[in-house]
This record gives structure tokens, sequence and C-alpha cells, in this order.
């Protein structure tokens, strides 16, 4: 009677893990996605050049950083993806995951990364 209570227990904490797991993810995926970014008053850092020259700058460095932004977001989007269709595909072709702990996806610092294995059923 221990043991089944135990194992109903352990199973019912894996789930809270998996759902609190989905939620920081999706927090974290929405304040990334949607994050401001700095306002810094770029001309007032270089005095040292011409009028005409600080604009021009100004304008490369604000054109620069908002590459980068794109970039990182457009990594960030295709990486979520990819990572979806992943375990879509593994489940369908019947590969369970199993990932040691719940929050193994969520853990940079984990050191037990998830392996997909054929299911016995």
């Amino acid at each position: 009677m221990g043991g089944t209570a135990f194992s109903v227990g352990a199973v019912f904490l894996h789930g809270i893990g998996t759902v609190l797991s989905w939620i920081v993810l999706s927090v974290y995926f929405g304040f990334f996605l949607t994050m401001e970014t700095r306002k810094v008053n770029t001309e007032s850092l270089l005095p040292f050049l011409k009028p005409e020259t600080r604009s021009d700058v100004v304008y490369l460095i604000k054109e620069f950083v908002n590459i980068i932004v794109v970039f990182f977001r457009g990594q960030l989007i295709i990486a979520f993806l990819q990572g979806v269709l992943f375990a879509v595909g593994f489940t369908l072709a019947g590969l369970r995951c199993d990932t040691g702990s719940s929050s193994a996806w969520v853990s940079v610092s984990s050191t037990s990364f998830p392996t997909w294995e054929a299911s016995s059923a």
C-alpha cells in the first residue's frame, strides 16, 4: 500500500513540476519577445565627432542593435518551434522522452539531458 501511495505521489509531483516548467518557459519566452530596448542618448557619448558625422554614427549604431535584437528573437522563435516539432514527431514515432526530472528542460545547470527511447507498448 505504501509503495502505491508513493508512486501516485511521485506521478502527481512530476505533473506539477511539468506544468510549472511550461509556465516558467512561457513567461520567459513572452518576456524576451516583448522586451523593449533601452533608450540611451548615444549622441552625448560622442561629443568629439562633428554633428553630421555623429548623427550618421548614431544611426548606424541603432540599426546594428536593432538587427542583432531581431536576429536573436528570430533564433528564439525558431528554436522553440523546432523543439515543438521534434517532440510531436518523436511522440508520433512512438518514442518517449525520459528527462530524469521534470525541470530538465528549463534548468541550464542540469547535467541530465533528455533521451528518447522506444516505448515498449
